[in-house]
């Protein structure tokens, strides 16, 4: 899956493709930015590197099979990473971390995991 976005936030087609074992071409933006790793689960590039995204692309479509398996098999280690336990945990950081600075509190103050 190629995502070239300038902007994203969650980016859930992609974390779909992963779960699909398809490795994944993006950008460095919202949840690939955190996920993908090139060369492991796929190619993440810089925003606009015109030619980084050429060459990533290219990169991906010419991996031998054997090297496409690996690719795929850690996309979908990727993928199997996640729970939705720890998903909702870390919604809910991110509510009270939106609550605190709304109310003015320091962002020091947010608990961590």
């Amino acid at each position: 899956m190629v995502n070239p976005s300038r902007t994203e936030g969650f980016n859930l087609p992609l974390l779909e493709a992963i779960a699909c074992r398809t490795p994944v071409f993006s950008t460095r933006t919202g949840w690939p930015d955190e996920a993908v790793k090139s060369g492991w689960n796929g190619v993440l590039v810089d925003v606009d590197d015109v030619v980084a995204l050429a060459q990533g692309l290219e990169w991906v479509l010419l991996r031998s099979d054997e090297e496409w398996g690996t690719l795929s098999a850690n996309a979908y280690v990727t993928a199997s990473a996640g729970s939705w336990e720890e998903s909702a945990k870390m919604f809910e950081r991110s509510l009270e971390h939106a609550r605190r600075r709304t109310m003015g509190e320091e962002f020091n103050s947010v608990s961590r995991p």
